[in-house]
């Protein structure tokens, strides 16, 4: 149980190095509460992002270390370099040698005017506000419109987008730049802080009608919940920023966040609750996959960080599991029927999981079984078999509805798998951009222009791709062995044999409804042949006695007339909701776009620049591929049809 991880819900830190003196304890206080409930409410997966500047930053560095939060110690260059610049030096190496995670940020290339630090301080600024999911800035309120690295730039860039910022030369930022962005940048929690030399009695923010106490919190960057036409929010995003927003105890911060409809937080805590609940079977699995994902180039220094990542993904993959078993299930008509058993026999092989037929099975198994029932009370209804076949079809239609809306509906079984899923995939990218070196992360990148039921996925993959800047920023050049090993071919030999398998599976689907539908369609001929021959034929002869024998069997013929279309329906709709058709046809995609990546890998030689470009596109593309499927399949609702 020590080997899972959590998500990580990561508390960024903006804010003034001059504090006035009056303000330190109440803000120092504020800081603690806040930390005191997010940590009650997340427990282990809460860390504190701070560079640890004077001020500020080492305020709630040691508000972090009182209530037991682990620190992410970002410096914006070189450490060494960086201290110097520091009034109280020795607090920050008091934090610095001890930190959960440690980050140098990368050189940003000259631009314009702004001179080293400002661009490095800028691209801090970028970082705190794209990686953290609750934003803390220790701010007096006063706009600074010159300023392009300060706290004020900060909290702007947060509110408002980051777009016009020089960061985007970075090797970590690289191409990440949107002017179109309409993602959930998180909420801003403003807890007021005067700097040295404001008066204490009088201070207010710019554009404030009144006077607040050091200490006092205001939420800002949450959606209006009174307001969710697109025109509304679009008129709301166009007035005045606020510097008031809504006021907030430190303790109610994550209750005003939920009664302003933000479900991420949610969503990241559920994920984590089912991590911890690992037993038996899941946690069998969750190993299995961990033992999949490895880097032998990755040096000592970085293989807790590199181990972080992996068990992340490996306990996304795990969660995604969990669902789709009792959603999916098991048994699948992916291979010839006397194959049929194989798969589920090598699941409770290697796990010792229960082998399950999966609710598609089952909704798409009732309407055929249903209207095979009713056709047989219809015909015997006046017997004991008609009876039963009734109470049964009953029971049938009745228990597939109770079971999707008190079961599979009620617990989300779904969009909890496809989420997982996709939260593993995008780890997996996240994993080897680590490994090969390239310092990007995934939700820069990744479902950019979703929201809503989608758009946590983005959020909740912020937070790790602080871990895979620091494998990539301690590795300095590419794990080519695991790159091409463990993620080109493996992705190759995925793509490769689903997409066979899967417009196999789609043909074979298509030709047993034809084939069942074709025989109804017999029936039916055989039972106008009997209609025909009853008007028709002469009292005696061959025709009376192919007509008596046929009116012996014709409450069955019946029956098949209309069950075995019905039967075909089984086929139809399983192909519908597992959409074997497109999945060939995007297997197929990725496969020979994964055949480019290796023969492109092959001809950069021993480029690494070309190297990692290469990795980075074949990234983007992997996550854009996932994001179709995501959607797509948001849209093919697996439920009770009968």
């Amino acid at each position: 149980m020590d080997s899972l991880r959590q998500f990580p819900v990561i508390i960024g830190v903006t804010g003034h190095r001059d504090i006035a003196e009056h303000a330190v304890k109440p803000v120092y206080d504020a800081v603690v509460m806040l930390l005191t409930e997010w940590r009650r409410c997340f427990g282990v997966a809460l860390h504190v992002m701070t560079a640890l500047a004077d001020g500020a930053d080492q305020l709630v560095a040691d508000a972090a270390r009182c209530t037991k939060v682990p620190i992410i110690a970002v410096a914006p260059f070189p450490d060494d370099a960086y201290r110097k610049t520091l009034l109280h030096p020795n607090k920050f190496d008091e934090h610095w040698k001890c930190p959960a995670l440690r980050l140098t940020l990368p050189d940003v290339p000259a631009i314009g005017c702004m001179d080293y630090h400002d661009r490095q301080y800028e691209q801090l600024g970028v970082l705190l506000i794209r990686r953290s999911h609750l934003l803390l800035a220790l701010w007096d309120g006063i706009a600074d419109p010159d300023g392009r690295a300060g706290t004020a730039s900060v909290v702007d860039m947060r509110l408002h987008g980051d777009h016009h910022a020089a960061t985007f030369q970075s090797p970590m930022f690289l191409n990440a730049r949107s002017y179109l962005d309409v993602t959930n940048r998180g909420p801003l929690l403003h807890i007021f802080t005067p700097r040295e030399g404001q008066d204490p009695g009088a201070a207010r923010p710019a554009g404030s009608t009144r006077t607040r106490p050091a200490g006092s919190c205001s939420l800002l960057g949450l959606p209006d919940s009174k307001t969710l036409i697109p025109e509304a929010i679009a008129e709301r995003e166009r007035q005045p920023f606020d510097p008031n927003g809504v006021t907030v105890t430190p303790r109610g911060v994550l209750r005003e966040v939920k009664q302003a409809g933000v479900a991420d937080f949610d969503y990241i805590k559920e994920l984590n609750g089912i991590i911890r609940s690992f037993r038996g079977w899941p946690l069998r699995v969750f190993n299995q996959q961990v033992s999949l994902l490895k880097a032998d180039g990755v040096p000592p220094e970085a293989q807790g960080d590199f181990d972080f990542l992996r068990r992340l993904q490996a306990a996304a993959d795990s969660a995604a599991q969990i669902y789709q078993g009792p959603l999916l299930g098991h048994f699948s008509p992916v291979h010839p029927l006397w194959l049929f058993p194989a798969r589920p026999y090598r699941i409770w092989r290697n796990t010792r999981q229960i082998p399950r037929p999966g609710a598609l099975f089952v909704f798409a198994a009732a309407v055929p079984l249903a209207v095979l029932l009713f056709e047989i009370y219809v015909e015997h209804k006046t017997t004991w078999l008609g009876l039963w076949a009734l109470v049964a079809y009953l029971i049938t239609y009745g228990g597939t509805t109770a079971f999707y809306k008190f079961k599979v509906a009620k617990e989300k079984w779904q969009s909890h798998f496809q989420d997982y899923r996709a939260l593993a995939e995008a780890m997996r990218v996240q994993v080897y951009w680590a490994v090969s070196a390239v310092p990007a992360a995934v939700s820069d990148y990744y479902l950019r222009k979703q929201s809503g039921g989608l758009g946590w996925i983005q959020f909740a993959l912020r937070g790790q791709s602080l871990w895979a800047a620091a494998v990539a920023a301690r590795l300095k050049k590419p794990d080519r062995t695991a790159v091409e090993e463990g993620w080109i071919a493996g992705e190759r030999k995925f793509f490769g044999d689903n997409a066979i398998l899967h417009d196999r599976v789609d043909r074979r689907g298509r030709r047993w409804t034809d084939r069942l539908v074709g025989l109804g369609f017999l029936m039916s001929l055989v039972l106008l042949g009997i209609i025909l021959l009853t008007h028709w034929a002469p009292p005696a002869g061959p025709a009376r006695d192919l007509l008596d024998w046929l009116l012996e069997y014709r409450d069955e013929l019946v029956v098949l007339a209309a069950a075995l279309p019905a039967f075909g329906a089984f086929f139809s709709v399983s192909r519908d909701l597992r959409a074997y058709e497109a999945h060939a046809h995007s297997y197929a995609l990725m496969h020979r776009m994964f055949d480019a990546a290796a023969e492109q890998l092959a001809k950069a030689g021993d480029d690494d620049a070309i190297y990692q470009d290469i990795v980075r596109e074949l990234g983007r593309e992997a996550l854009a591929e996932n994001a179709e499927w995501l959607v797509e399949h948001r849209h093919r609702k697996i439920e009770q049809r009968s």
